[in-house]
């Protein structure tokens, strides 16, 4: 029979060597286990004990300790505004380990921090041990710290061979192999200790799946410490005990409870786990089975998440923080159904509320096409664009949720940066506090395969996404058990086909597109669509009119507009695709209604994909986009009442601080030089930024303002200096310079009304010198506004004190052009001239020259 050995501890203990023995007449039998007591407050205290605040160096990604036996120890602020752990450790074993997010930690920082690294490696290690400083690590620094605390230090230590060590301080961003990761393994469950840094946020930039190809991440299953790609600031408070919650399996624990033990936890407390968790189920592959089986078990019995569709304007759907355990369900959720292969995914139930549902009836078929492969995407530069987004490559089928769907592609496809893209509604709702569908509902699936499974627990549109840049040629594909979805290409679709079959297919989503503009819309907007040529010859025009403004063409990539239930951000937003809320589609898809109404918002978010980011100035993020909106509407549409430039008094009132030059007071800006000269100079600015050589982008917002008026200026032909520092623009000394040979613009329509220029005389000089009398004569560059001139002289230069020179001469109204005015003299010794503008601002003065009777 089976024996049981039970009872409470009251204390902690090391690990201790037991031996049951067994006798009998037969004889005896011994059993050899190790038994520990672990209070992981204890080892919490332990290390944090008597420390303060501390501050280390780099930027560390978090160390979740979602082992059974780990823990937390110093929290920072995530780099998106949650607390994450970085400091964080674990019982392995019979061993010990501790982590931190940055491997520069390890051997400390200041004194503080050096004197927590030497707690952390007495925890890890014990009292006068025997120290391995990993071969290449760079923790050779750290010896005489460790030497002066008693350690014994070895130097240039490899898991190859850990004899003779207690310990190793080790980077979790190394080169170890699986036999290396093996050997710390076996020497930690054996008693060992072991110490790694480092941060994983950087490498996930050129590499995927941290899960499983992070180094440090190769031994996590065991270890129980896991470093995630996120990044966090290096402020550490350890005075700050960590609450219980805070612990990953306690949290799990807690969660379970509340659903299936009806232990209910307090909203604070839930919280507190929630946040836990949702470090955790984002990055945290599913296959860590004594993560995810517990999450997983409580889903399967409390069952899936149902949120109920609503428009962007109706109180319904799901309250995100209403319940933080149901937040916390709703994340495992989106773990399973973006994690899960495709054999193992459900149909979600949600899927009827949100993307739809595809008709019981409806034919699985298979399909061969071609997908072009050469997908430039568009420059950097274009900052609002989604410019490096892979590219969303049409297939006309659709994936019924849950179930799996065969893509078989060349050999030449795989591991090229393509994947296999299911669903079309790709913007993220966590950071919503109201949702009106499941937060994640696209599935991307990276092609590693000639023949791939893919599928969707929501369904959706299936697409091939090429990564920008790609040269990949024309290649064909298969996609078996698919769904025939509504398709219109503009130009190839047979209109006749079209309203007597296309429409009609049964996948809930449609696209109407060209070659410049795709739409994707709910099918039942299209349904009735007979006109899909027309639509689609107006929304051409609009692309080629946007294209066109901008002065980018020809335009290397086609847009899409994607229409949904709820969206991350905005009425629309701008991207690839952009994103808008279904209430819009009527309007979109209906010619008639776009010919007379347009749609400022579908224009505006086309403008932000065209928004060059060194030619957009400080304050005009939500102005350049505009560009798009006004010409489109006044050129394409043109209803009434069109709002004309109309530049706001209070603004100049105000002083005309730039500071608040953004949106509609600076769109004026733009629109009064559009009314004189037309759109072409802009345009024509606007393109010179395209080809600026690097060392001429502008960098800063003082160079960017002085970058655009000198393009302008000489776009337009006319020095616009003035009129912009009128609007507040910081411009230089060298920008007045450069512009110096282009005529002043002294037309504009701020003069008077809005604002007070200053004139500009130039070339002044005295000419018919006689005994008795000699011309002043000047140019007059900028006339100013309301400006007065008067010429002062005398036998001394009195500076520009009108009243200190002893004679003068009224010379009018300036005109743009040449002045003069006579002066007489006295006596035949030498003379001093200045000429003083004068108007409602102040004086402005010039010279002086000096003049010689003859």
């Amino acid at each position: 029979a089976n024996g049981t050995i039970a009872g409470t501890p009251d204390e902690r203990t090391t690990w201790n060597q037991y031996t049951i023995w067994a006798n009998n007449t037969g004889g005896v039998a011994g059993l050899s286990m190790w038994i520990a007591v672990h209070d992981l407050e204890a080892d919490q205290s332990d290390l944090l004990r008597g420390m303060g605040k501390t501050n280390w160096g780099g930027w560390p990604s978090p160390v979740l300790p979602i082992g059974k036996w780990s823990f937390p120890i110093g929290f920072t602020e995530e780099g998106y505004g949650s607390t994450i752990p970085v400091i964080s450790a674990s019982h392995v074993g019979r061993g010990r380990m501790l982590g931190y997010g940055h491997e520069s930690w390890v051997d400390g920082a200041g004194v503080k921090e050096t004197e927590f690294s030497l707690r952390a490696v007495e925890w890890v290690c014990g009292q006068n041990a025997d120290v391995g400083l990993a071969y290449g690590a760079g923790y050779d620094d750290f010896e005489d710290e460790l030497q002066g605390e008693g350690h014994t230090v070895h130097l240039s230590v490899t898991p190859a061979d850990l004899s003779g060590i207690d310990c190793l301080l080790d980077e979790f961003w190394n080169g170890h192999d699986d036999t290396d990761n093996q050997n710390l393994v076996d020497f930690m469950l054996a008693g060992g200790g072991l110490i790694m840094g480092g941060h994983a946020w950087y490498w996930s930039y050129s590499n995927s799946d941290v899960s499983h190809n992070y180094p440090g991440n190769k031994i996590a299953k065991t270890t129980g410490l896991f470093v995630s790609h996120a990044w966090g600031y290096n402020s550490i408070d350890f005075r700050v005990a960590p609450h219980e919650l805070t612990r990953p399996q306690a949290a799990i624990d807690a969660i379970r409870a509340d659903r299936i033990d009806n232990q209910t936890l307090s909203v604070a407390d839930a919280t507190i786990a929630d946040a836990t968790l949702s470090s955790c189920t984002g990055v945290v592959a599913l296959d860590f089975h004594d993560f995810w089986g517990p999450l997983r078990e409580t889903v399967n019995t409390t069952g899936w998440t149902i949120i109920q569709y609503g428009t962007l304007w109706q109180n319904v759907g799901y309250n995100l923080g209403e319940d933080p355990v149901a937040d916390t369900l709703l994340r495992v959720e989106t773990a399973l159904t973006q994690g899960l292969p495709a054999n193992e995914l459900p149909a979600h139930p949600s899927h009827a509320e949100f993307p739809g549902e595809v008709p019981a009836n409806a034919t699985r078929i298979t399909r061969t096409m071609s997908i072009d492969g050469n997908q430039s995407g568009l420059p950097g530069n274009f900052g609002y664009s989604g410019a490096r987004s892979h590219i969303r490559m049409t297939t006309g089928l659709y994936a019924a949720p849950g179930e799996v769907v065969t893509v078989s592609l060349p050999s030449g496809i795989v591991d090229s940066g393509t994947y296999v893209l299911v669903g079309a509604h790709s913007d993220s709702l966590w950071g919503k506090s109201q949702l009106h569908r499941h937060p994640q509902i696209v599935r991307w699936w990276y092609v590693d395969n000639t023949t791939m499974e893919v599928g969707n627990a929501f369904g959706g549109p299936i697409y091939i996404g090429i990564e920008a840049g790609s040269t990949l040629g024309n290649f064909d594909i298969t996609i078996s058990n698919a769904v025939k979805a509504p398709r219109y290409i503009h130009g190839e679709t047979d209109i006749f086909q079209w309203q007597q079959q296309y429409r009609h297919d049964p996948a809930p989503w449609a696209e109407i597109g060209s070659g410049q503009f795709i739409l994707t819309v709910p099918s039942y907007e299209i349904r009735d669509l007979d006109n899909p040529q027309d639509l689609m010859d107006w929304w051409d025009e609009a692309l080629g009119m946007e294209h066109e403004i901008y002065g980018y063409t020809p335009w290397p990539r086609v847009e899409r507009a994607v229409f949904d239930a709820q969206i991350s951000v905005g009425w629309m937003h701008s991207g690839y695709p952009f994103m808008a809320h279904d209430l819009s589609v009527a309007g979109v898809v209906d010619v008639s209604y776009m010919s007379e109404n347009g749609d400022w918002g579908m224009f505006h978010e086309l403008g932000h994909n065209h928004q060059w980011m060194p030619s957009t100035l400080p304050g005009t993020t939500e102005t350049g986009c505009n560009f798009a909106s006004v010409y489109l509407m006044e050129e394409l549409v043109n209803p009434p009442n069109l709002r004309p430039a109309d530049p706001q008094r209070a603004y100049f009132e105000d002083g005309s601080n730039i500071s608040n030059w953004s949106t509609w007071v600076a769109l004026d800006t733009f629109l009064v030089i559009k009314e004189e000269w037309g759109w072409a100079p802009i345009t024509e600015a606007l393109a010179v930024y395209y080809t600026l050589p690097a060392a001429e982008v502008p960098s800063g917002g003082t160079e960017e303002f002085n970058a655009w008026v000198l393009h302008l200026s000489n776009t337009t032909g006319y020095n616009l200096a003035p009129y912009h520092a009128a609007w507040g623009f910081p411009l230089t000394q060298a920008t007045y310079d450069a512009l110096a040979h282009l005529p002043v613009w002294v037309d504009d329509p701020l003069r008077g009304d809005f604002y007070v220029y200053d004139a500009i005389l130039r070339n002044l000089s005295a000419t018919n010198v006689t005994s008795s009398t000699a011309d002043v004569t000047w140019d007059v560059y900028d006339n100013g506004t309301n400006t007065t001139l008067t010429v002062y002289y005398g036998q001394t230069d009195m500076g520009n004190n009108s009243q200190l020179w002893s004679y003068s001469v009224s010379a009018g109204t300036p005109q743009v052009g040449p002045g003069s005015a006579g002066i007489s003299f006295a006596d035949d010794t030498t003379y001093y001239v200045r000429i003083m503008a004068s108007n409602e601002e102040g004086e402005a003065w010039f010279g002086p020259i000096s003049v010689t009777p003859n």
